[in-house]
């Protein structure tokens, strides 16, 4: 993306990305659009790249939290430039 694009993209991106994660929880119910990983090793590997989002590979905008103790959801994350 061109960087006189980037950052009204990312403000825009963002905003829907709100919208879309305040809508998590259980996935029998309608309203939820997020709902929990399927297992522990698939909460693992998301809370990985999360955790590497959050450590200077990349920048954390938005999210990168669990939600809960026992569950296995977190919350949308969107995150600029990981490798």
């Amino acid at each position: 993306m061109h960087e006189d694009l980037a950052e009204k993209f990312i403000e825009a991106y963002q905003a829907k990305f709100k919208e879309i994660t305040t809508t998590i929880g259980d996935p029998d119910d309608e309203g939820t659009i997020i709902g929990p990983l399927v297992d522990e090793t698939q909460f693992k590997k998301v809370s990985g790249y999360i955790e590497r989002g959050q450590n200077g590979e990349g920048t954390m905008i938005i999210g990168g939290k669990r939600v809960g103790a026992e569950v296995s959801l977190i919350l949308g994350s969107f995150i600029l430039r990981a490798h």
